[in-house]
């Protein structure tokens, strides 16, 4: 049984959405990553890359490539955060 919801996959597929391309590019890698360490043909991912990103299937993973996901989504949201953070500091400074 999944532990995620297409609700928790539906809030992922948000903040992916306002990620940029680089990171984009890192969700690629992820994905790459992924598909070649699966023993079993029928857990691949199918995916695609283009000038407007990376393009997959949300339902079709499984929950460890999730949380991989989610981990690295949440990691770019708070470094731009503690980075736009820092800007606004260094602004008041000024």
């Amino acid at each position: 049984m999944e532990k995620y919801t297409n609700k928790h996959k539906k809030t992922l597929f948000e903040k992916i959405s306002a990620l940029s391309k680089t990171e984009h590019e890192e969700i690629y890698k992820i994905l790459k990553n992924f598909n070649s360490q699966v023993e079993n043909s029928e857990n691949l991912i199918n995916f695609s890359q283009n000038k407007n990103g990376v393009f997959f299937n949300l339902s079709d993973i499984t929950d460890d490539l999730y949380d991989e996901l989610d981990n690295f989504v949440n990691y770019c949201i708070n470094n731009k955060k503690n980075l736009d953070d820092y800007d606004k500091k260094i602004n008041e400074c000024k």
